[in-house]
């Protein structure tokens, strides 16, 4: 999305402002009141431009232009109403000149905050998702206290992107994208190149399983049935490891997402051109808890629907197979990805749940899953 927050203004000077934030399925939501009414917009450090749903003309201050939107995915969308929304309140902060766009509403998170906008103006963020906060200043030097693991951010790009390097493999760069629910993603050309590096194989029986599907829905919709790798790796950033990463590999999209927020706050400093990991266990050597469902939904026809499968996991031994349906987790009805999200939210991540499906022809079948989240 090409907007650069050029125009943005903040009423308020020599600010510090906490804001509550709303966490679900990992993903951060923003409390933002436009002329007197209040949503609730996903936090997405991912994108440049804030984005509302096709045909919410009452947001927009004025409209500018028909614009190009590049997905992650790298699918370009044509003649996207885009312009300038009405003055937000975020907190105690008032915005004027946000940039927006238009899209085809798609039901969930079809409200967004392009946080890189706030980036780019030079805003100081701290995200903590176990206190719920998003804390906002201009203050340059507020944060200089604090201790964490300082990574520095590329130069060549506005954006929150940082080095990394992946265990027996090569290094790259990414975005930190809080606008993706999983922990990391890295592009297939940095798969390749690993597997051709002189630790290749090394590198490669960090693989879990692969099949073919689509998983990801981006701003333009479901992206492109693609090779589906998930591995269990390290990420190193600078002075600090992420170890056992649940990582998948996709055609065009490198990206560090929100779930790596379970395992450390996070302060994102634009004007010292770093990101600041302050992880919860205090160490700079972060091991995850790589939880692997062995399977991946596509939810581009209103339904939650099984588009690639482990066929050694656990699910497959049930006789779940791809094209089969979602329909009910621990008892409560999940077939829509709203549905879903929803009882993600409300069940008891620490035990196990069964997660029941429907075949094609009717019958059901129920699978095991283990808990979410360990004690």
């Amino acid at each position: 999305m090409l907007s650069f927050g050029k125009n943005i203004k903040v009423a308020e000077k020599n600010y510090v402002d906490t804001i509550k934030i709303i966490v679900s399925n990992d993903m951060i939501y923003v409390p933002v009141t436009i002329k007197g009414k209040t949503y609730q917009f996903l936090y997405d450090t991912g994108a440049s431009a804030c984005v509302i749903p096709d045909g919410a003309d009452e947001l927009f201050e004025k409209e500018t232009r028909k614009q190009k939107v590049r997905s992650a995915d790298g699918v370009i969308s044509k003649n996207n109403r885009s312009g300038i929304l009405s003055e937000m309140t975020i907190g105690n902060l008032h915005f004027k000149g946000m940039e927006g766009i238009m899209m085809k509403d798609q039901g969930a998170d079809s409200l967004i905050l392009g946080a890189r906008l706030l980036y780019r103006k030079g805003i100081l963020a701290k995200l903590d998702v176990k206190e719920k906060i998003l804390i906002l200043t201009d203050r340059k030097n507020f944060f200089d206290g604090e201790k964490g693991y300082h990574v520095p951010t590329c130069l060549f790009y506005p954006d929150p992107t940082v080095n990394f390097s992946l265990s027996n493999g090569c290094k790259g760069r990414v975005l930190f994208d809080s606008g993706f629910n999983g922990i990391f993603a890295f592009e297939r050309k940095y798969f390749d190149e690993s597997c051709k590096g002189a630790d290749s194989l090394a590198f490669k029986k960090q693989i879990q399983w692969t099949d073919f599907g689509s998983t990801m829905v981006t701003a333009n919709g479901a992206e492109a049935a693609c090779d589906k790798i998930i591995m269990k790796l390290d990420l190193k950033l600078k002075n600090i490891t992420f170890c056992d990463v649940n990582a998948m590999v996709h055609p065009k999209y490198t990206g560090m997402g929100a779930e790596i927020l379970k395992y450390t706050r996070l302060i994102i400093n634009p004007k010292n051109f770093e990101l600041i990991f302050q992880p919860y266990c205090e160490s700079d050597s972060v091991r995850l808890r790589f939880y692997d469902s062995g399977i991946g939904y596509n939810s581009s026809d209103g339904k939650m629907k099984v588009e690639v499968i482990n066929t050694n996991g656990d699910v497959y031994k049930k006789g779940v197979r791809k094209g089969d349906y979602l329909i009910e987790i621990d008892g409560r009805p999940a077939e829509t990805y709203e549905d879903y999200v929803k009882v993600l939210d409300e069940i008891d991540k620490y035990k196990p749940f069964i997660v029941k499906y429907r075949k094609t022809y009717g019958e059901i079948i129920e699978a095991e899953f283990p808990a979410l989240e360990e004690e």
